[in-house]
């Protein structure tokens, strides 16, 4: 028989066996509710990656060579649009009944997401918590003296800024409907109060970081006859 060459191109087999959950089988409501806690926070890993090698991309020196801007632009939009996917994944959690995540919440032992090593990479390559953005810094270097930045560039990082504030927003708000206000965190945090105090606004502003206007150069979007600098959307606002 003739093998399944999508499902050999995405190692389906592999991938749809990572999913196990610790609730009984028998108990289908349970199981199938930890089944999908374990779906979402996997296929966020997953975006997560992506957005951190399209950044590292973005900060990794070109060696002498000259930013290919429609591809710095192609990284930030894209990592930019992956925040807005890991937003969605939120929402879609607050299908997630919340005696469920209780009745199944100590079977987690100590592992919790405030531990994913994808996520404090991706917040500390966009600079929240701290002065400056390594992004940022990276893009004013490649932009050379004095730093004229492309506009679609600006843009773009301040989408990404506006998507991972509003993540680390909405966040919260799953955390404390799902948790309270008092309740700690799995992983040994204050839960919602460490969350709180980590949402700052990303220092992705190339302004700010030292750099001008820039001129409207060339984008990917030229070789389609697309012009205009308005911001591209993002993701939409979360209804629930």
């Amino acid at each position: 028989m003739m093998g399944n060459a999508y499902a050999d191109y995405l190692r389906l087999p592999a991938l749809l066996e990572q999913q196990v959950p610790r609730s009984a089988v028998e108990d289908t409501e349970l199981w199938s509710s930890e089944h999908f806690f374990i779906v979402v926070h996997q296929s966020s890993e997953l975006l997560l990656r992506q957005a951190l090698d399209d950044l590292t991309a973005v900060v990794r020196p070109c060696g002498g060579q000259g930013p290919d801007w429609a591809s710095v632009e192609v990284r930030i939009g894209r990592a930019a649009r992956l925040m807005a996917l890991l937003r969605g994944h939120l929402t879609a959690l607050w299908e997630l009944p919340r005696e469920h995540f209780h009745a199944f919440r100590a079977a987690l032992g100590k592992a919790s997401g405030a531990q994913s090593e994808q996520f404090a990479r991706l917040l500390d390559t966009v600079g929240v918590g701290g002065d400056s953005s390594p992004v940022t810094r990276a893009v004013i270097r490649a932009a050379g003296a004095p730093p004229r930045v492309p506009v679609r560039v600006r843009e773009a990082l301040h989408q990404l800024g506006s998507e991972v504030r509003q993540w680390q927003v909405e966040h919260l708000e799953l955390v404390t409907w799902m948790l309270g206000e008092d309740r700690r965190g799995t992983g040994g945090t204050s839960g919602a109060a460490w969350l709180r105090s980590r949402i700052t606004e990303p220092p992705l502003d190339v302004a700010r970081q030292g750099g001008t206007l820039g001129c409207p150069a060339r984008s990917r979007d030229a070789s389609r006859g697309v012009t205009g600098g308005g911001a591209r959307g993002g993701g939409q606002s979360r209804g629930r």
